[in-house]
């Protein structure tokens, strides 16, 4: 049926161009258009409604729509934790009975030693000019095999060992901050290196960086650099 209303179709707009009625012609086009989809439409419909055995596979017997869709065996909420989870037992850390007091010997942790054994922090010995304070500044030195370069020292951020905790970090900066209270209306590094003055701070900095300590000053006096303060070097 469908190919006959086609047929007709198709004579009917033959004679539309024969008689160059042009409106007659796009009058068919959209019945066309629309009658198609409507066509489609119908099929797409008539599938989903059917048994999904037979919209898809119409040679084969009537099969009810689960068979068609099988799904596999569910996996259990057992099988998809490992053994070892079910079988290890849950730990909790003893909470500290007095945190102002906490017991430090009780933590096991590895020495500092043996978690570097082929370097040793080091100490490079430098005095600030012109107040004539001694700077200590650390590195890594990395010792080698080879004869021919014995170590190679590298930068260290390590902080300070063997602190008391109770005690705090060591004040390295007591006695240079002490030097300059009294002299200055401002106690900041921009407000120093735009005086055009190189403090222990700065010149801390340029040794561990290995730049000249005139660049330090520029750039902490253009705000670029900021220094940090120094007790956990």
């Amino acid at each position: 049926m469908l190919r006959w209303a086609l047929s007709i179709i198709l004579l009917f707009i033959i004679s539309c161009l024969l008689t160059a009625n042009i409106s007659y012609l796009f009058i068919i086009l959209i019945t066309t258009i629309s009658a198609a989809m409507l066509f489609r439409s119908l099929v797409v419909s008539a599938a989903l409604c059917a048994p999904a055995a037979i919209a898809f596979s119409p040679s084969q017997q009537h099969t009810s729509l689960t068979s068609a869709l099988r799904v596999a065996t569910p996996i259990t909420t057992d099988e998809l934790v490992t053994t070892e989870a079910n079988t290890k037992e849950t730990r909790r850390t003893k909470p500290t009975v007095d945190p102002f007091n906490p017991e430090f010997s009780r933590i096991q942790s590895v020495p500092y030693s043996d978690a570097f054994p082929n370097s040793t922090k080091e100490y490079k010995t430098v005095t600030h000019a012109d107040t004539g304070h001694v700077l200590q500044v650390p590195f890594r030195r990395v010792h080698l095999e080879d004869p021919e370069q014995p170590y190679i020292d590298l930068y260290d951020t390590s902080g300070p060992r063997d602190i008391n905790p109770h005690d705090g970090l060591p004040k390295i900066r007591k006695e240079w901050v002490d030097a300059r209270e009294g002299k200055h209306e401002r106690y900041t590094q921009m407000h120093f290196a735009r005086k055009g003055m190189i403090t222990e701070e700065m010149q801390f900095v340029a040794e561990r960086e290995n730049v000249d300590a005139e660049f330090v000053r520029e750039e902490v006096a253009r705000g670029k650099l900021y220094v940090l303060k120094l007790e956990c070097l």
